[in-house]
């Protein structure tokens, strides 16, 4: 995405409360029949916690340097910037772009523990 607005303007997306320091435990990406259709299930943990996350028409999928140590995730409802259907963006808490990405939207595959 061309759009350089600071994120921290945007919320961060209500699906990751209580997510602050989770690590990356799994991830895949799934490439689609057009670009329209690239997914990625993200897979988190934190503790004893696992929660898995289906990110939709991915787009601009960035890995740097330091995948997959990753301190944490930021993950940000971009929906008020009118991205032409983007409404998430995730990126390395820790601002080293060991991981950046862009989606249409995001669903738990896991239930949260109680």
């Amino acid at each position: 995405m061309t759009s350089r607005a600071s994120v921290t303007s945007d919320p961060p997306h209500p699906l990751f409360r209580g997510l602050a320091r989770a690590q990356v435990r799994d991830l895949h990406f799934e490439r689609g029949l057009t670009s329209r259709d690239d997914v990625i299930e993200l897979t988190l943990g934190q503790g004893r916690e696992v929660r898995t996350f289906r990110f939709t028409r991915v787009t601009d999928l960035r890995l740097g340097g330091g995948f997959p140590e990753v301190g944490w995730l930021r993950v940000h409802d971009v929906s008020g910037r009118r991205l032409d259907g983007i409404g998430v963006r995730v990126s390395d808490g820790e601002q080293s772009e060991a991981i950046v990405f862009w989606a249409a939207g995001v669903e738990e595959l896991t239930r949260p523990a109680a």
